[in-house]
């Protein structure tokens, strides 16, 4: 789950977390920086450790997702999440 915004500037300030059934949901990791340069995080909890880039190509925004979960790997994968607006400006 990733709750945060993106700016007109492409500035990506949110939460990664992620719900496990019993557990809940547990915070991954702060993603804050720039879209346009790529942004890396990396978390490492009891359960969840691994980490995720989350970049945009052909307006839409990416995450890379690699992690291991209970010991078990998963990834790395790329998912694609939400295609960005772009703005025409008219004089």
């Amino acid at each position: 789950q990733l709750n945060g915004y993106i700016d007109a500037a492409l500035a990506l300030k949110a939460v990664l977390s992620v719900r496990i059934p019993i557990l809940g949901t547990l915070q991954l990791s702060n993603v804050n920086g720039n879209l346009a340069d790529g942004i890396a995080v990396t978390f490492n909890t009891a359960v969840v450790n691994g980490n995720a880039k989350f970049y945009i190509s052909n307006k839409w925004l990416y995450i890379n997702l690699s992690a291991v979960v209970f010991g078990q790997a998963h990834g790395p994968m790329d998912f694609q999440l939400i295609p960005l607006p772009y703005v025409v400006f008219v004089s």
